[in-house]
């Protein structure tokens, strides 16, 4: 997935221990940068109730730069920026989410809305409209978690 290997090991615990998280945070981000009438997006589109697993579970703290690694290695989103001399260099905005201290986040678009819909299909429970829009998105869409085992 990268060229660095702790990058790919720490996305393969995050897959392990917070799939939901992960899950929940791709599918928000792509049905929010779908709705929205901006061509551009970072990750500050998905709100904090939106960062969680079922249950409201516990906050999926670090999981935006994965989900995004995902999403990009799939080619549903791209980075925007632009190349000099050669080299790329993707365009950066300051966070506006409480707590973030300023971060840096990288710009992102859509590769194209069929494919986001497409994504969307396979993934989550709600559907993505033909104009673009989502249905009512709510934190609470996967099915119950099961019980845990003793």
């Amino acid at each position: 997935m990268s060229a660095d290997p702790q990058f790919s090991a720490a996305i393969e615990r995050e897959i392990v221990w917070k799939n939901d998280e992960l899950k929940n945070f791709c599918v928000t981000l792509v049905e929010r940068a779908l709705a929205s009438d901006e061509p551009t997006f970072t990750t500050d589109l998905v709100p904090d109730a939106f960062r969680r697993g079922t249950n409201g579970g516990t906050p999926g703290t670090g999981i935006a730069g994965s989900a995004a690694h995902i999403l990009k290695t799939a080619n549903v989103i791209a980075h925007v920026g632009h190349a000099h001399g050669g080299k790329f260099y993707p365009d950066k905005i300051i966070s506006t989410r409480e707590g973030r201290n300023a971060a840096h986040l990288c710009v992102y678009k859509l590769t194209s809305a069929a494919l986001a819909n497409e994504f969307l299909r396979r993934h989550s429970l709600r559907r993505a409209t033909s104009a673009g829009a989502t249905t009512e998105t709510q934190p609470e869409f996967f099915p119950p978690a099961r019980p845990a085992y003793a």
